[in-house]
C-alpha cells in the first residue's frame, strides 16, 4: 500500500461525529476507505492515512458548509485544492444502493472528474460572520413577525370591550401596552390567565426587537467596511449585500464569470423554447437568499430609477411579459453585483 506514490484523489462523506474518507487511483481504480473522528485529531489522521497511498491531489467533500467545514478549512491549510461535492449520483445510487463508503468513493469519482462539484466556499473569515449574522437576523424577525400574529390572534379570548380597545392600537401600542398588564400573584380567575399569556408574548416581541435591533446595527456597520461597492449599489442595503456576499463566499475567484454567478443566484434564463417558439423562462433554482436580495434590488429601481423604467417598458413592447421583462432585467443586475463585489471580495482572498 505504502510502495503506491502515484497521484490519488480523496473523497468524504461527512457527518457530525466521523467522517467517512475514501481514496481513489487517477484512473478511478478505488483503493480504499476508513472513518476517522470529526475532530482537528481525526482530521490530521485521515490525511495522513491518505497520503500514504501517493500524493493528494485533491478533495472532494460532501457538505463543506454544514459537517465538513471543519475538514474541509483543515484541508485548505494543507494546500489542498477542496472541491464542495453535491448530493450523490442518484442513479447510481437507484443501481449500487448507498452507504457511507460508497458515498465516499462517489465524492472522490466527482473530484476526479470535476462533476457535480465546485471549489469550496472560505469560511474562516469576517464574511463568514457576516452571513452568520445574516441568517440569526432573518429567523429573528420570522420568530418575531410569528409572535405578533399569535398575540393579535389571541385578543379574541377577551371580553369585548377590552378587545376592541385593544384591536384599536397599533401594533408597537399593542406591544407597550400587553407588556404593562400586572398580574398578581396568586392568580385564580381566567382573565389574569389570559393577560398573563398575552403580556408573555409581549415580552417576548420586546426581547427580539432588542436583539434584532443589536445585529441590524453590526451587520450595516460590518457591511459598510467589508462591502462597500455592493452597498453603493442602487437598491442593495446592509442586508442584501450581506446575503448577496454570503452566497458568492470570500473567494469569488472561484466563480470564473458573472453568468456563474448570475446561475448561482437563480438569475440566469433557462431556455424552454419548443417547435417555432423561442422562449426562456425564469430560474427557479440557485441561491434563493440571494435571488430575493436581486429581486428587490430591481423592485427599487423599478420604482425609482427612470433608466430602470425605460428598460421595463422597452422589453414590453417588444412582447415580453412583465414578469419577462423583470428576468431580463435580474440578469443585468446579476452582472453588475458581481463586478462590485469583485472589488470588494478581492483584498479579502489575498
Amino acid at each position: 500500500m505504502a510502495q503506491n506514490k502515484a497521484g490519488v484523489i480523496l473523497g468524504a462523506d461527512t457527518h457530525k461525529r466521523f467522517h467517512t474518507v475514501a481514496v481513489i487511483a487517477e484512473t478511478g481504480r478505488e483503493l480504499a476507505s476508513a472513518s476517522f473522528d470529526a475532530s482537528a485529531r481525526g482530521y490530521r489522521e485521515a490525511l495522513s492515512w491518505a497520503e500514504s497511498f501517493g500524493e493528494v491531489l485533491r478533495a472532494g467533500i460532501e457538505a463543506t458548509g454544514s459537517y465538513g467545514a471543519g475538514l474541509s478549512g483543515h484541508f485548505k491549510k494543507s494546500g489542498l485544492e477542496v472541491l464542495d461535492v453535491y448530493s450523490s449520483d442518484k442513479k447510481r445510487r437507484r443501481l449500487q444502493g448507498k452507504d457511507n463508503d460508497k458515498d465516499a468513493f462517489q465524492a472522490a469519482q466527482a473530484a476526479l472528474s470535476y462533476t457535480r462539484c465546485a471549489s469550496a466556499k472560505d469560511r474562516s473569515g469576517d464574511l463568514e460572520a457576516l452571513r452568520l449574522m445574516e441568517s440569526a437576523y432573518g429567523q429573528l424577525v420570522k420568530q418575531r413577525t410569528a409572535t405578533i400574529n399569535t398575540l393579535k390572534a389571541s385578543l379574541l379570548a377577551l371580553q369585548d370591550q377590552t378587545r376592541v380597545r385593544l384591536e384599536e392600537l397599533s401594533t408597537a401600542a399593542l406591544v407597550k401596552c400587553c407588556a404593562a398588564f400586572r398580574i398578581p400573584k396568586d392568580i385564580e380567575c381566567a382573565k389574569d390567565r389570559t393577560k398573563l399569556a398575552l403580556r408573555s408574548l409581549a415580552k417576548t416581541i420586546e426581547a427580539l426587537d432588542r436583539e434584532i435591533a443589536v445585529l441590524d446595527k453590526e451587520i450595516e456597520c460590518l457591511a459598510r467596511t467589508l462591502l462597500p461597492h455592493t452597498m453603493a449599489l442602487k437598491g442593495v442595503g446592509c442586508h442584501g449585500a450581506a446575503k448577496l456576499a454570503g452566497a458568492a463566499g470570500e473567494n469569488i475567484e472561484r466563480m470564473k464569470s458573472e453568468a456563474a454567478f448570475s446561475m448561482l443566484c437563480g438569475t440566469s434564463p433557462i431556455p424552454a423554447s419548443t417547435g417555432d417558439t423561442y422562449h426562456h423562462r425564469l430560474n427557479r433554482g440557485g441561491n434563493r437568499a440571494a435571488n430575493c436580495a436581486v429581486h428587490y434590488m430591481a423592485l427599487t429601481r423599478m420604482r425609482h430609477c427612470e433608466k430602470t423604467r425605460a428598460f421595463i417598458a422597452k422589453k414590453m413592447s417588444e412582447g415580453k411579459s412583465k414578469k419577462d421583462a423583470i428576468r431580463s432585467l435580474k440578469r443585468y443586475l446579476a452582472r453588475e453585483v458581481f463586478s462590485a463585489l469583485k472589488k470588494d471580495l478581492a483584498p479579502l482572498s489575498t
